[in-house]
């Protein structure tokens, strides 16, 4: 038997900095650390596509492997048509950021589909899936510099990334810690307290203590 999928635009976790979205979430992280001037070099930001977010596709596909009928193809897609500006503009509020745009010619590609979307109705009828994340969420966890920009949202985020690599949260406690009095410092103590890693917690607690 054959199901088909057909994919459109994913977004998440560790996706490559190749990719336009994961690569603004990057720069902004960086951006917002001192690490680079507030400027962005950009194509054309008006052309829409269809995103979805990784961890929905993978579920998509599951599903299709047990209730896809032989010899279909399903949409893979949020159905939603979003502008890479629009996008830009939402990762930026997240970083709490206003950056200046700088269109670069050679990036502009005058014979690209400018809009793209689509309608998963099939997939939906054929397996009860739709996609259950935030868009916002989605942006959130793009990767481990773009989870601890928001100091406001997705604590739980933050552990986990924090959790995985407390060196470097270290690194960003220690600089938020500098800029925003010690709340930097608190929100990834706390978030790795959520969840369950409090000699992580403990251990960048003295660390920071012993570098001030």
């Amino acid at each position: 038997e054959i199901v088909m999928a057909r994919p459109f635009n994913h977004l998440g976790p560790g996706q490559s900095r190749r990719f336009a979205v994961a690569s603004f979430a990057a720069q902004l992280a960086a951006i917002r650390r001192g690490q680079l001037a507030p400027r962005l070099v950009v194509g054309d930001l008006d052309v829409t596509r269809d995103y979805v977010d990784v961890r929905e596709v993978v579920r998509a596909y599951a599903l299709l492997l047990e209730q896809g009928a032989n010899g279909e193809v399903y949409n893979v897609c949020s159905g939603t048509e979003r502008s890479l500006r629009s996008i830009l503009e939402q990762l930026q509020a997240l970083a709490g950021l206003r950056v200046e745009l700088q269109v670069e010619v050679e990036r502009l590609r005058p014979a690209e589909q400018r809009r793209v979307w689509a309608s998963s109705d099939k997939l939906r009828a054929a397996t009860g899936w739709r996609p259950e994340r935030a868009f916002e969420d989605t942006l959130r966890d793009l990767g481990p510099d773009a989870a601890m920009v928001d100091l406001g949202g997705n604590v739980r985020g933050l552990g986990e990334t924090a959790a995985q690599m407390p060196g470097k949260s270290l690194k960003a406690a220690e600089g938020l810690a500098e800029r925003q009095g010690g709340q930097g410092e608190r929100l990834l103590t706390d978030a790795l307290k959520i969840v369950g890693v409090d000699s992580a917690a403990n251990l960048i607690k003295q660390r920071s203590a012993k570098a001030r």
